[in-house]
């Protein structure tokens, strides 16, 4: 990244992607830069428009991978769609340019605009016009501060608009560096505010982002992992390479859920049900699909609940309907949860039963708290 003043040029008109570009036109275009709310930002006071110098930049900087602020880097992507609409139309003036900001000890930071300019090296353009910001303090905030003003600047022209994970990103980066207290529900507020989050979301999507970031751990992480169907199907292959997910085999049948009372439903009725039937025992394994350890308690107790009962209920249906069964009254013993895939990341058993790529007992998965 850009270290030295030197780098900024303010001379009034540079060649850009093929145009004269004047940086009397941003001036004409953003009259009221310094008051306007849409271009200030948190600690930072706007200097002037001038143009970076790219001939020292490093293109391979990991200052261009926007790590704390985007979910998904995907650059290369954007850069290419950039290239076609700069080479095609040029540098359009209209739009505000990328920010930058000098601080105390003469060193150059990029606040916003990492695609434009990474754009720029890769064709060999010698400038880009920048606003220049001058940095209000120099503090143990410096970081929490970068963050807020990156999240501001990402719903802005040219920027890829916030996605909430993006949101979740630049919070679980202040949890881990203790800048933000999730504990505090006015802190967290006070966070998207800064970062103009809340003008951008519906109320809804806000509280439910809210109740999501205080839920995060010290690491800035949930307390339980909500296991994605590809990651837990690799695990049980890894835990247990003899075990054939959804074929029947020896008269019996494994099947992966999510532990709800949905997919207990679904269970009932695709597998356990049509298999008793045929005699074939359904063997579930099952995967969590809450974040906060009440709730994952809760939705495994109501997945196996939620079978035990509704069978107790149909029970003497299915044998009415399949005398050769004759299952005992209220049960089906057709069925089992023989295993739970581990997900309490501050529990020692579970992350003992992970690191051995086991799986665990109902009851055991439970009881074992973060």
């Amino acid at each position: 990244m850009p270290e030295r003043l030197d780098m900024l040029d303010i001379n009034k008109t540079q060649v850009v992607f093929g145009s004269e570009v004047p940086l009397e036109l941003y001036y004409q275009n953003f009259p009221n830069v310094e008051n306007d709310k849409l271009y200030q930002l948190k600690d930072a006071a706007f200097v002037q428009f001038a143009f970076l110098t790219l001939a020292d930049l490093d293109p391979d900087s990991i200052e261009f991978d926007n790590i704390g602020i985007r979910k998904n880097q995907n650059l290369k992507l954007n850069t290419q769609h950039l290239q076609h609409q700069f080479i095609k139309f040029g540098w359009d003036c209209k739009h505000f340019p990328p920010c930058i900001s000098y601080n105390e000890d003469n060193s150059v930071t990029i606040i916003d605009g990492r695609t434009r300019i990474l754009t720029a090296l890769e064709c060999d353009q010698n400038f880009i016009p920048v606003a220049v910001y001058s940095q209000k303090q120099k503090s143990d905030d410096t970081f929490y501060r970068d963050i807020v003003n990156a999240v501001k600047r990402n719903n802005r022209q040219f920027s890829n608009p916030n996605v909430i994970d993006d949101i979740e990103v630049s919070a679980k980066a202040l949890i881990k560096k203790k800048k933000l207290d999730n504990t505090d529900r006015p802190s967290v507020v006070k966070f998207l505010n800064e970062s103009d989050v809340i003008d951008f979301f519906h109320t809804k999507t806000i509280n439910s982002l809210i109740e999501k970031i205080m839920n995060f751990d010290v690491d800035g992480e949930f307390p339980v992992e909500a296991m994605s169907d590809d990651k837990a199907k690799r695990y049980v292959r890894a835990a247990h390479p003899e075990i054939n997910l959804d074929k029947k085999r020896n008269n019996e049948q494994y099947v992966l859920y999510t532990a709800n009372e949905i997919a207990a439903a679904r269970v009932i009725v695709n597998y356990i049900l049509p298999n008793a039937a045929d005699g074939v025992y359904t063997k579930i394994i099952l995967k969590c699909g809450d974040t906060v350890e009440a709730k994952a308690n809760n939705s495994m107790k109501l997945f196996r609940d939620k079978i035990v009962n509704t069978l107790a209920t149909i029970t003497p249906c299915v044998n009415k309907q399949f005398p050769i069964l004759s299952l005992p009254e209220y049960k089906c013993p057709y069925w089992e949860i023989v295993g739970v895939i581990p997900a309490k990341r501050n529990s020692k058993t579970h992350q003992t039963a992970k690191r051995r790529k086991q799986l665990m007992d109902f009851d055991n998965w439970i009881k074992a708290s973060n």
